[in-house]
């Protein structure tokens, strides 16, 4: 009776264990394809993003990108600008043609991929540039990047073998830092030579630029000015007047952009301008100007001490010590092109019916003469006591080196419009009368930077003052040097106008 039992037990035993058979074959196999879908799923998603990098980025010329446009950009300017963050601090190693990031090479593939979105016409900052249907370049991703990213970041990117963003034919991620802000440069020459608005200013000049790429991007003023002045296969930025005179060629931007400049009304505090006065107005328009520097270090009026201190500082020739410097007060200093002073111009008026030519050095009417007869530029009568000191007080006749610039003009706009024939005529009368006594006579030959005319008169051993203000600062600093000045006629001398007549004058 029990073998019966065991018999017809049997098989329902078998088909259970068959039955957990089949389900732990079945998990296995399940997990396996798990597993291998795991292992696959990151090779195909590199796939795709591999392709929409190099064929489908959208290039748009304007602000409305896509939305996956717009991520990347975020995207990178967040990894590469945010010094915090890990993954962007994270070091760089370049291996053959290749660069992994430590922590993996995920970061890396992300990395180039957005910069790659912002090279084919990707917007970085909707705020901070429109993307280019051509795409961006290497030259403007580092321009953009030297004020508001991560440069050594994006251009290790930009400047890899494979070149993933970059043309063949662009060399601007190629170089130095030097090499490269120069090149930078090259690129944009078009923009700024042109009519495109820059920073706001569409008439900014080509030295106005120069300055504030040489504060901006730390470029060196002299490979700043040769990127933007002439170029064989670009435009010509500066203009320039060739005078028939014996003046040398004038720069007019340079006239522009110093134009305002005044050493001595902000050194002395000139209280009706604080443009002048105001350390931060100086530096922001005429950054690492002798002015600035003087306002950083002292908000005291007239210190010579510090002023002696900077401009000893400066790199510039000096005098040798047998040469008398001469300074002459031109441009608003004389009165050949006013049309609406003739108070303080006291000859004939330009535009009457029967005009006269003014002439400062032979009437002193024609030389601009401020309250209380304080003169800007004199007549042949007044040196004709410099020329009888000179005499006695050198052995034998002196060198003089003149230094007479005609572009400082601002007391109303100027009407020359690069004409300054009555300013070179009045200069070469000075010249001719002190070479008449036995001077030897030179004219300096400028940089075309008040700063070095100014340091190069202050480190004079013979001083000839001129008319103005800045002229009596540099007898100043002349003396407190152990310097000589030699004065024209004393201003006691002048007939002042009645003060009854005079309105404000400009400075």
């Amino acid at each position: 009776m029990s073998n019966q039992v065991e018999t017809t037990a049997a098989p329902p035993q078998r088909r259970r264990r068959r039955a957990r058979s089949v389900e732990w074959t079945l998990i296995i196999a399940i997990c396996f394809s798990i597993v291998s879908l795991l292992k696959l799923e990151p090779l195909a998603r590199n796939s795709v993003q591999n392709h929409v990098s190099e064929f489908d980025l959208p290039q748009t010329k304007n602000h409305s990108v896509g939305t996956q446009n717009f991520r990347s950009s975020k995207a990178l300017s967040s990894n590469i600008s945010d010094n915090a963050a890990p993954a962007a601090d994270a070091a760089v190693k370049r291996v053959g043609s290749k660069q992994i990031e430590e922590g993996g090479d995920s970061a890396s593939t992300s990395r180039n991929e957005e910069i790659c979105t912002f090279c084919k016409g990707g917007i970085l900052n909707e705020d901070l540039i429109a993307p280019r249907a051509g795409g961006n370049t290497c030259g403007s991703i580092k321009t953009i990047s030297a004020g508001h990213l991560n440069d050594s970041d994006i251009c290790e990117v930009i400047q890899k073998e494979e070149k993933v963003c970059c043309p063949d034919t662009d060399k601007s991620a190629v170089g130095s830092k030097e090499e490269g802000s120069v090149q930078v440069l090259e690129e944009l020459n078009v923009k700024f030579c042109g009519s495109n608005k820059w920073l706001g200013a569409p008439d900014m000049t080509c030295e106005e630029r120069a300055q504030i790429l040489v504060s901006r991007y730390q470029m060196s003023e002299q490979n700043a000015k040769s990127t933007l002045v002439v170029k064989e296969s670009g435009c010509r930025c500066i203009l320039k007047e060739q005078n028939t005179t014996t003046s040398p060629t004038i720069d007019l931007s340079l006239a522009k952009y110093w134009n305002g400049y005044r050493i001595a009304d902000g050194i002395k505090g000139y209280r009706y301008e604080s443009s002048i006065r105001d350390a931060s107005k100086v530096c922001m328009r005429w950054p690492g100007s002798l002015l600035c520097k003087y306002l950083t270090r002292t908000d005291q009026a007239n210190n010579i001490t510090v002023l002696v201190d900077i401009i000893n500082q400066s790199k510039i020739d000096i005098p040798a010590a047998n040469t008398t410097v001469m300074h002459l007060r031109l441009g608003d200093g004389l009165c050949g092109q006013y049309n609406d002073l003739s108070k303080w111009c006291r000859g004939a008026k330009t535009g009457t019916e029967n005009p006269t030519t003014r002439n400062c050095w032979e009437n002193d009417k024609d030389c601009f003469k401020s309250i209380g007869g304080y003169i800007y530029a004199y007549p042949r009568e007044y040196y004709e006591q410099v020329a009888t000191e000179l005499l006695k007080s050198v052995n034998n006749p002196t060198r003089i080196v003149v230094v007479a610039d005609p572009r400082h003009w601002t007391r109303s706009k100027d009407m020359r419009n690069g004409d300054y024939s009555i300013d070179f005529a009045y200069r070469d009368n000075v010249i001719s009368f002190f070479r008449s006594k036995g001077f030897i006579v030179q004219i300096h030959q400028s940089s075309g930077k008040p700063d070095d005319d100014f340091a190069y008169m202050c480190s004079a051993r013979n001083f000839v003052r001129g008319g103005g203000g800045l002229s009596t600062l540099i007898s100043s600093v002349v003396t407190a040097q152990g310097g000589r000045v030699f004065n024209p006629r004393k201003f006691s001398d002048v007939t002042p106008l009645p003060v009854n007549k005079l309105t404000n004058i400009a400075k």
